[in-house]
């Protein structure tokens, strides 16, 4: 059957689109269209549904002279990923830095999304980066520090379906 369409149109506190797309998941027959305050529109539309997304780096991650490198051969139980500009990564370390357990970092540095396309390699990037890291590392949970657009985060959440078990939404 055709796919069932949603519109999401807002602004609002990024958990409420997060949990419409980790719902409307990329197993389901749902074509996501995510509408920002700016008259910007992402879509999943056409989007294949039961395979890799294509095109990816699992190197994606950006460098900051506040995130260590996470060793290898060590097993974690989380990690801490920041999606966000610059600059606001400071602001997230400081508070990851306060924490009793800190999880180890990623940052994943966004900038201005122009058009479905460069979101979905984003998102594609940022899954395959996870992936790596749970092969890797064996991490089941991740921290994660979003300040990607309204429209853009229920295409991720959507695309987190199999990548790792528990997910943590850190809001800015």
């Amino acid at each position: 059957p055709s796919p069932r369409k949603i519109r999401l149109l807002g602004n609002s506190q990024l958990a409420f689109p997060f949990l419409t797309g980790w719902h409307c998941n990329r197993n389901t027959n749902v074509d996501l269209y995510c509408y920002n305050m700016d008259g910007s529109i992402f879509s999943n539309e056409n989007q294949e549904r039961f395979t890799p997304l294509q095109g990816v780096n699992p190197n994606c991650e950006t460098g900051h002279p506040g995130i260590q490198p996470i060793p290898a051969g060590i097993e974690l139980e989380a990690i801490s990923l920041l999606l966000l500009a610059e600059a606001y990564v400071q602001k997230a370390l400081d508070h990851i830095n306060e924490l009793p357990n800190i999880p180890p970092q990623k940052w994943v540095k966004s900038d201005h999304f122009k058009n479905s396309e460069e979101v979905m390699s984003y998102i594609a990037n940022v899954v395959a980066l996870l992936e790596k890291l749970r092969s890797e590392h064996r991490i089941c949970k991740v921290y994660l520090y979003c300040g990607l657009p309204f429209n853009m985060v229920p295409l991720l959440a959507a695309n987190l379906l199999h990548v790792v078990g528990t997910v943590v939404f850190m809001e800015y």
